[in-house]
């Protein structure tokens, strides 16, 4: 901090640009996700998507399984996400 300025204030987050090309109909689905959730834009809920992915992954690596449980605890639904059949637990 030889500036007197923090150094987080110094440095800039380096941004990159990502796009991709996806049927209406998915699109579609996409906007209305966006609505449902309140995300500000599109990149808020992708990105919010990537959390809940990461999180998953990792679940997945440490031997669990991913699921939605009812309130009860009586209704237990595993998520069906093909990539995730991908990920191996990782070795103690």
């Amino acid at each position: 901090m030889e500036s007197g300025i923090p150094e987080t204030i110094i440095q800039k987050k380096e941004m990159k640009r990502f796009s991709f090309e996806m049927p209406e109909k998915g699109f579609q689905e996409l906007e209305e996700m966006v609505k449902e959730t309140g995300c500000k834009n599109r990149a808020e809920l992708f990105n919010s998507a990537l959390t809940i992915l990461r999180w998953a992954i990792r679940q997945k690596q440490e031997g669990r399984e991913v699921a939605s449980i009812g309130y009860e605890w009586d209704d237990i639904i595993e998520l069906e996400m093909p990539i995730l059949l991908n990920v191996k637990p990782k070795a103690p």
